[in-house]
Order: structure tokens, then C-alpha cells, then sequence
């Protein structure tokens, strides 16, 4: 969504939570000050993930054009389009997707799912939990965190994690 404000030039609402875990990650301020906590300023939304459903799509529509933003335009919005990253965006037994190929390098492995319904449509986005090695390296190395938990293969924890500092701590 950052891209998509950037391109765009808007502001991007966020809860008042999120907005305190974004302020966390030590962004410059001009970064910062394309997010605001008041949904009038913004056309961008990002709302929880189970949010991102046909049964509540119309209230934000109807939220967005009752807005004093909303209000002061000359047209209204008419459609809501949302984007859901998940792991879970395709079922063979869904027959109603449209499965479009993403251009990742491994092309037929990452599909996105796309719904519509009227004024609302939903694309499920292809993504992953799930980090290689490497990539949980240079997590480690960034961000330094005290603690480490493991939720995969428990019983070798304490092999993984020194492993992982080791390789972290090498490239300092």
C-alpha cells in the first residue's frame, strides 16, 4: 500500500494501533505523514484482514461517501476494491475465481485470486509466514531482537537460534 499512496499521492488510513506499530519501526517523517487516523483524509484503508469481505465492503462505502470528505465530492465513490495477503487466496473448488498469473519469477506457482460482486471486489494476494534462512538472517541482523521464540520444530530450538545469531553475527 505504501506504493500504491506514493504513486497516488494520498493518505493512507490506519487504525490507531497500527498507526503506534508503524511509528515503532523508526520511519523518516515523510514516510509517516502519508498515514492518518481519520478515514475522511484518505481513499486508502487499511482495515483488519477479516474485514476484507463482501458483507463489509458496503459499510465502507457507505463510510467513505458520508464522510465530510466524501460529502465535499462532486462524485461519489462507487466501488471498493480490496486486497487480501494471504496464503489461503485459491481452492480448486471455487469455481467462481478468476486466477491470474503475478509475474513472480516462478510463473503458475503464485496466483492471485479475484472475486467481484457488484461494486465490490476482493484479490487475494499470495504470501507467506514463512522465511527462508537467509531471510531470517538478515531479520535478526537488522533488527537485534533480546529474544528469539521458535514455533517450529521446538525440540531443536536452541540449535536454530544459535545457528541463526551466528549467522547474523557474521555479517556485522
Amino acid at each position: 500500500y505504501l506504493s500504491v499512496a506514493q504513486h497516488l499521492k494520498k493518505k493512507v488510513y490506519v487504525d490507531s494501533r497500527r498507526l503506534r506499530i508503524l511509528k515503532a519501526l523508526g520511519w523518516p517523517k515523510e514516510r509517516m505523514n502519508i498515514f492518518t487516523t481519520k478515514k475522511e483524509e484518505a481513499c486508502l484503508w487499511i482495515v483488519p484482514l477479516g474485514k476484507v469481505n463482501f458483507k463489509d465492503m458496503p459499510d465502507f462505502l457507505e463510510q467513505a461517501n458520508n464522510s465530510k470528505a466524501g460529502k465535499a465530492l462532486t462524485a461519489k465513490y462507487e466501488r471498493v476494491v480490496g486486497f487480501r495477503p494471504t496464503g489461503w487466496t485459491f481452492s480448486a473448488k471455487d469455481k467462481k475465481q478468476t486466477l491470474l498469473p503475478c509475474g513472480q519469477p516462478k510463473p503458475g506457482r503464485h496466483l492471485i485470486s479475484s472475486k467481484t460482486n457488484g461494486k465490490y471486489s476482493v484479490h487475494g494476494v499470495p504470501y507467506s509466514e514463512h522465511s527462508s534462512f537467509p531471510e531470517l538472517v538478515d531479520c535478526v541482523h537488522c533488527l537485534k531482537p533480546r529474544k528469539i521464540v521458535t514455533t517450529v520444530s521446538v525440540s531443536k530450538s536452541e540449535e536454530q537460534i544459535e545457528m541463526l545469531l551466528n549467522a547474523a553475527n557474521a555479517l556485522d
